[in-house]
Parts: structure tokens; C-alpha cells; sequence
């Protein structure tokens, strides 16, 4: 067994130990590179601003049992705001998939000397 496979014979566990941290620094290539990304991010937060019943609403209403009456337009706000949510979560879920396979690739290389062009 080679020097570097010992050296990466934890990897699942140091993926799993350093996850927040690669989920943030893929958040963050997406906000310095993706401008599609960036327009949903913005819109979020003007939906949030604009309707603070969304995250009222997400967040829940801190344990008080009183229901909750929102208007057609704060209804079309809260869709439009989950709706944004569910693409931005796909995007970040799909960097997350192309950076698993990048690594993938670079762990094989490293410890079987694989090299494929």
C-alpha cells in the first residue's frame, strides 16, 4: 500500500468534518461567478423585505399557536420566494455534485498515479 493512500484513507471523514466549509466556498464561487445566481439571491432578499410575512411564516411564528392570515399577493410572494429557494438549493446541489467528481478525480490520480487527458 502506498504512502498516499494511508494519507487519504480518511478522506470520507474528513469530507464529512470539513463540509460547511465546502458548501460555503462553493456558495461563494456561485456569488463571484454566476450572475444568474446572484439575481435570485437578490430577489430573496427583496421578497424578504418586502414581505417579512415569508419569514415569519418559514421561520414559524415562535410558539405561539395564533393562526396566521396572509393576502393573495403575500401568497404569490411566498411561492415565488420557495420557488427561488428550490432553484438556488438545485444549483448549489449540482456545484456541490461537479466538485464531489473534481475530487474524485484528483484522489484517484493521487493515489493510483491514474492520468487521463
Amino acid at each position: 500500500m502506498s504512502a498516499d493512500y494511508d494519507t487519504y484513507c480518511n478522506l470520507a471523514e474528513r469530507i464529512n468534518i470539513t463540509f460547511p466549509e465546502i458548501d460555503n466556498d462553493i456558495c461563494m464561487e456561485l456569488s463571484n461567478n454566476d450572475s444568474e445566481y446572484n439575481k435570485m439571491r437578490h430577489e430573496l432578499g427583496e421578497l424578504q423585505d418586502a414581505f417579512p410575512i415569508i419569514i415569519l411564516l418559514i421561520e414559524g411564528c415562535g410558539g405561539t399557536a395564533k393562526p396566521v392570515k396572509i393576502t393573495i399577493e403575500e401568497h404569490e410572494a411566498l411561492l415565488r420566494y420557495i420557488s427561488l429557494k428550490s432553484e438556488i438549493e438545485y444549483i448549489e446541489r449540482k456545484q456541490i455534485y461537479f466538485r464531489g467528481q473534481s475530487d474524485c478525480y484528483s484522489f484517484l490520480k493521487k493515489i493510483t498515479g491514474i492520468n487521463i487527458e
